[in-house]
Order: structure tokens, then C-alpha cells, then sequence
């Protein structure tokens, strides 16, 4: 007696477009977040402490972005 040895995958479940355009926008942001203390200081005249500051709540931002996207990728 032979066992049935013909396995195919399952069919991935689609993605969540609204999930997968947060998750591009999020890394977006944080990537763009590592650059913008230099231009946030010029432009707003803050000094380095105050800056970064604004630099880590964008940081933070994008990083709940990234996470809550990630958790909705598969959505039914």
C-alpha cells in the first residue's frame, strides 16, 4: 500500500493593500526620520536635545505604523 505523496501548496491568502501602503508609508517615514534632524534644526531653530526629540516621537510613529500594519497584513 502506497501512501498518497502528491502534496501542492495552499494558496496564500491576498494581502491587505491598505496594510501594505501603511507599512511602505511607515519605513518611509522612519528612513526619512533618520535624515530630518539636520533640517529640523535649521528650520525650526531648536537646538540638538530638542531636535532629536522630534526626530524619536516621528521614529516612534512610524514604528506603531509598522507594527500595526504588519498585524493586518492578512485581514479577511
Amino acid at each position: 500500500m502506497c501512501a498518497d505523496t502528491t502534496w501542492e501548496p495552499a494558496d496564500p491568502k491576498p494581502l491587505n493593500q491598505r496594510a501594505v501602503l501603511g507599512l511602505v508609508g511607515s519605513v518611509m517615514l522612519g528612513v526619512a526620520g533618520f535624515f530630518a534632524l539636520d533640517l529640523i534644526r535649521t528650520v525650526s531653530g531648536l537646538g540638538f536635545l530638542s531636535g532629536f526629540g522630534v526626530v524619536l516621537v516621528i521614529e516612534l510613529v512610524a514604528i506603531v505604523g509598522v507594527v500595526l500594519s504588519t498585524f493586518h497584513l492578512h485581514d479577511d
